[in-house]
């Protein structure tokens, strides 16, 4: 069994995620929307991450680890009662099809409950539907400039009432 880790990301650790990060967007821009290059921008040489990662004081971000080679990351802005962001999430095209992505958002999820997560991918982007539909539970809510909106809302844990037997 593989030994995947969620650790927290640290400047020193965009050089060695900007490839993996790189490969990830390139290679569902290719497959799903047949264009060589494509993804958010700052996505090929760090600044993404630099910007959304580190810079951003409300932002949460790990690298996933696999065996020790850092194959991934994914940023968060957390608000436990509230509307949670999940910003980013990318996995080396290499390490897909390991359920890295499920325990990755099985991490999130437990690490950081709440209330509402939202997220955005492209509308062409149907691998990444239909992992966060089936495999994670959001459900599609409207398209906002060429992005899917999805929305997961946290069912409130029902209590027993009256005397246990």
């Amino acid at each position: 069994m593989p030994d995947i880790q969620f650790i927290p990301l640290e400047e020193n650790d965009i050089d060695g995620l900007t490839g993996p990060m790189t490969r990830a967007f390139e290679n569902d821009a290719k497959i799903y929307d047949g264009i060589e290059k494509g993804g958010p921008p700052g996505y090929n040489d760090g600044s993404f991450l630099q910007k959304w990662a580190i810079d951003d004081p409300k932002s949460i971000a790990y690298k996933i680890v696999l065996d020790d080679k850092s194959v991934g990351a994914f940023i968060i802005w957390w608000v436990e009662q509230g509307m949670s962001i999940l910003g980013a999430l990318f996995i080396d095209p290499c390490f897909h099809n390991m359920q890295i992505g499920r325990k990755a958002w099985n991490f999130i999820e437990t690490r950081y409950p709440s209330k509402y997560w939202r997220l955005e991918t492209p509308t062409w982007a149907t691998r990444n539907h239909y992992f966060y539909e089936k495999v994670c539970g959001f459900q599609k809510t409207e398209i906002n400039h060429e992005q899917q909106i999805f929305v997961k809302k946290r069912e409130p844990t029902i209590m027993p009432t009256g005397s246990l037997p």
